[in-house]
């Protein structure tokens, strides 16, 4: 074992070339009732990118100008939005 033969331990930590925000926190008691009573969330969830079913699209995020893609990142309830592209 490391800890018993070594005198010190240098941990480096990578640095994130990018982060969102988790939004981690309760959640709303209606909120949480429908996801418990969606079982089609829960299914999409299942089979999506990272467990999160978001609209996905396939247009690229430079063809749209930068007020939209501004829009569509920064618009209320869309943490996640910077994926769909």
């Amino acid at each position: 074992m490391i800890a018993a033969q070594a005198a010190q331990l240098v941990v480096f930590q990578r640095t994130p070339c990018f982060s969102i925000p988790a939004h981690n926190g309760p959640i709303a008691p209606d909120k949480l009732a429908q996801l418990v009573d969606d079982s089609a969330y829960r299914q999409a969830a299942k089979y999506s990118f990272g467990g999160v079913p978001l609209e996905r699209t396939s247009t690229p995020a430079f063809s749209v100008s930068a007020d939209e893609r501004r829009q569509r990142t920064n618009a209320p309830g869309s943490a996640a939005n910077c994926w769909k592209y």
